[in-house]
This record gives structure tokens, sequence and C-alpha cells, in this order.
């Protein structure tokens, strides 16, 4: 289903868990920031990871990296599932302005009840001139989405069938999940109202 893709995105605490080349190092330094606006029927989430020793996907946009690095990301959800990622690499060091920006825009369309089509694309501030490069990064990216979060996706729509109500099942939810939580309550009152109107 679609709101599957939209569930796994707007958790951006699953990285940790399923993308090892995303995964930082355990540091003591580090901190976790997590916040969540909804605007009308705008949700977006922020997910930042602070004070953190580049990750091996750091390393492969920004080689020289600093030591210790901020990790800004967050996901603006749009219904029924436009999504909007932006993943920043800041330096954390005092007075060492360097940054690498990354953003993607994520578009979901159902195909049928437990399918959808998963378009998405990628932009970047850094090292354009560098085709060997934006071929390492796609097909990175590219892998990350299709043997680590289309798996999952896949495997959590198989185990739910021809069901596509999460909530039916009542899962148990977590605090990480309540922009996915947010997302679907806006769907259900959207098709509410659009079959209140016809």
């Amino acid at each position: 289903s679609y709101e599957l893709v939209s569930d796994n995105l707007l958790d951006l605490s699953h990285v940790q868990y399923l993308h090892p080349v995303l995964t930082p190092e355990s540091d003591p330094d580090s901190y976790w920031e997590n916040d969540i606006v909804q605007d009308g029927d705008v949700v977006t989430t922020t997910y930042n990871v602070r004070q953190i020793k580049p990750t091996p996907f750091i390393r492969l946009n920004w080689p020289d990296a600093p030591e210790k690095v901020d990790n800004i990301a967050g996901v603006r959800w749009e219904p029924p599932a436009a999504m909007l990622l932006k993943v920043h690499m800041e330096s954390a060091s005092p007075g060492d302005n360097r940054s690498m920006k990354t953003w993607g825009a994520h578009l979901v369309t159902p195909e049928t009840e437990t399918t959808c089509h998963y378009f998405w694309s990628f932009a970047r501030n850094f090292r354009h001139e560098d085709q060997e490069f934006s071929d390492t990064l796609r097909d990175t990216i590219n892998s990350v989405f299709t043997n680590e979060d289309g798996w999952i996706i896949g495997e959590i729509q198989a185990n739910m069938g021809g069901e596509t109500d999460l909530m039916s099942l009542r899962p148990v939810v977590l605090p990480t999940d309540e922009p996915a939580i947010r997302a679907r309550r806006i769907v259900r009152k959207l098709l509410k109202q659009e079959t209140a109107v016809h």
C-alpha cells in the first residue's frame, strides 16, 4: 500500500535499524533531536543527529568531512503521498561553516490496494562535475530504496495480506510513529470528505 511508503519516510528513526551505510557509530557525545509540526494537512518531521562521526554515506559524499558532523534531516509530507526529504551534513566544529546539502522528492502513486509506484529524485549542492561520483551515489541511493526500504515495506505488506488499514491491526505505536499516524488520519479525513461529495 502506498501509505506504507509514507510511514517509512516519516519515521526517520528507522535509518539506524535498516540502513548500515547511513548509521552513525555509537558515540557518547552524539544526541538526537526530533520534532513534528502539522500545518493544516501538511506534516513535517525533523530528525537531527548531532555531533556524530561521519557515516559511510557522509564519507562517500564528503571525503574530507570534519571529525564530527551534524546530520540535519527532515521530511515534509503532503497528501496523499508526496514527500520532500532533506538531509544536510554540517560541520559540528565551532567556526567551521562547511556543509553539504541534499534534497529528495518522493512521489508515491497507488497501483492497486496493495501495490504502488514509487518515483524519486535526488538533488545536491556539491560535486556536480564528477560523473563517476554521481553514478556511485545514484546506485547507492537506489540500492538503499530497493534492497532495504523496499524489501521491508514488501515484507510488512505481505504480513498484512490484503489489509491496507494498518490501525485496524492494532499495531504497537511508538513516539516516532506520530508523523505517520497523523498522515494516515489526514488521508482518512480527506477520503471521507471526497466520498461525502460524491
